[in-house]
């Protein structure tokens, strides 16, 4: 290509375009300290082969608050200036005010206008799915919520990491 001007001009790759990561696991966990060791440790590596990761996650159980805790930790010892944490509902909440000041965005995807709430959060975690590179699923039984959008992404040949 040449511009106007003469000078030969040629597409940049995109250097700084954030490392999505959504995050999944089930409502119930027996095993709190040990999943949260082994999602820091994922973490801590993700931080360093990627300078700027957003991490998608929900608020609906022992996995979320896992994962969230977790990522805040790596906020801590990385800085805030490369990670994001955003929250994605499938539906408003009455504490949305609340919500806004813990993550850096609560997100409620354009493609849940109009959906029924008891299918908002399929569709909520396919959203999720959809806009990730990376999903981190820990799930271990073959039923619920997580184990379909684990899933859900290996068919749509998402790079999904179980731990």
């Amino acid at each position: 290509d040449t511009s106007v001007t003469g000078v030969q001009t040629c597409a940049l790759p995109i250097l700084f375009e954030p490392y999505r990561v959504t995050l999944f696991g089930h409502r119930y966990i027996d095993h709190f300290h040990e999943v949260g060791e082994n999602l820091e440790r994922v973490l801590d590596e993700l931080s360093l082969q990627h300078p700027y990761v957003d991490f998608y996650i929900g608020n609906d159980g022992d996995f979320d608050l896992i994962a969230t805790s977790a990522i805040r930790r790596l906020i801590g010892r990385r800085g805030k200036e490369n990670i994001t944490i955003n929250l994605v509902l499938p539906y408003p909440k009455a504490n949305m005010d609340l919500l806004e000041k813990q993550f850096d965005s609560v997100i409620i995807p354009p493609t849940l206008h109009g959906v029924h709430p008891k299918a908002a959060i399929t569709e909520r975690n396919r959203w999720m799915v959809e806009n990730c590179d990376l999903l981190i699923a820990h799930v271990s039984h073959e039923h619920g919520g997580a184990w379909a959008a684990m899933r859900m992404a290996k068919q749509l040949d998402k790079l999904v990491l179980q731990i």
